[in-house]
């Protein structure tokens, strides 16, 4: 953000996305405007920030990574020399509410993400950390799409096999596709191994979260995909609220109400951290089993303590990527 003399917040959807220009001392505005989410519009957008009196390299862009509706914009502005930072939504959201702002329209969340950048000055986006990160997590994510495809048409070939009136076509049909299906897999994770071989930190970051209990190769590839490397995280707590293990607790005067975890973040992270939590249980080590008993003798249920020790293996996650170190027993008694 250092040097930007302009934010522009952009608000995305499917067919095109909705720009608000505010200038560093919000004495200058302007929009909210709409752009369609094509080469066309970009270069519409660039001349009207230009029109305004603000070059691209003193503008940054900012915008939220809403599904995947933002990577188009976020590259092409990139490469027309705007600045970029791709912001958590929930942290959008959040601004929002302290803005008092109750009426949700893409202008004003377009308005809104402007004063965001503005005032609160989000790293700037890396993007060849991010791309490389974001094309593993589509193979990865490709790959568990698969495996869900090929339980589904494994149980329906049972079906069709175990009926007395399943034509045959049908049989082959499903057979035909079983067997795309498993050559779609082969190729994807033969790709994924690729990209982990062709790229240092990756490799290591993969080495380094198998280290801890619990982490195994296809676990590790959803962490560190999912997290996008830990890239634009500063603190442990961070990637916490991001997977949304945070607990989310109300408390007025002696009244105390535990409500479990916000469940408002990244599902597939969140997921990821559990189950290595349950396999870091089974592990020789043993080394989380104290943590873990410590909180279900405080109280907590079976599947709260495994949340929570969930999110304390993503903090160790962060801490030893972030160090380039691999897992020691001390870190459990540490973090």
């Amino acid at each position: 953000m250092r040097g930007a003399k302009a934010t522009v917040g952009v608000d995305l959807s499917k067919e095109y996305f909705t720009a608000y220009l505010l200038s560093r001392d919000e004495e200058i505005s302007a929009g909210p405007k709409n752009f369609q989410r094509d080469r066309r519009g970009l270069k519409e957008f660039k001349q009207w920030v230009e029109g305004h009196g603000f070059r691209a390299e003193d503008v940054i862009v900012v915008t939220e990574s809403t599904n995947n509706y933002w990577e188009t914009v976020a590259v092409k502005l990139f490469e027309e020399g705007f600045r970029v930072s791709v912001v958590n939504p929930r942290v959008i959201k959040d601004f929002g509410r302290s803005l008092q702002r109750k009426t949700k329209t893409d202008a004003i969340d377009a308005e809104v993400i402007a004063l965001y950048g503005v005032r609160m000055k989000p790293r700037q986006w890396d993007r060849s950390r991010y791309e490389k990160m974001l094309r593993l997590r589509h193979l990865v994510r490709t790959r568990e799409f698969l495996l869900r495809e090929r339980l589904r048409l494994r149980n329906h070939l049972d079906m069709l096999k175990g009926s007395e009136f399943a034509p045959e076509e049908a049989i082959k049909v499903v057979e035909g596709s079983l067997r795309e299906i498993e050559r779609g897999i082969e190729e994807t994770e033969e790709k994924i191994k690729e990209e982990i071989r062709a790229d240092k930190e990756i490799e290591e970051g993969v080495r380094i979260l198998r280290s801890i209990p619990g982490i195994g190769v296809i676990n590790a590839l959803v962490i560190l995909s999912e997290a996008k490397g830990f890239e634009g995280f500063s603190r442990s707590r961070e990637v916490v609220s991001y997977a949304g293990i945070c607990p989310r607790v109300e408390e007025s005067g002696k009244r105390r109400v535990d409500k479990g975890i916000t469940r408002e973040g990244n599902r597939r992270l969140r997921t990821a951290a559990y189950f290595a939590a349950m396999a870091s249980l089974r592990h020789r080590s043993k080394v989380f089993r104290s943590y873990y008993e410590r909180l279900l003798s405080r109280g907590k249920s079976k599947k709260a303590a495994l949340m929570a020790l969930g999110g304390k293996i993503l903090r160790i996650s962060f801490a030893l990527v972030k160090k380039g170190e691999v897992f020691t027993p001390e870190l459990c008694m540490s973090r």
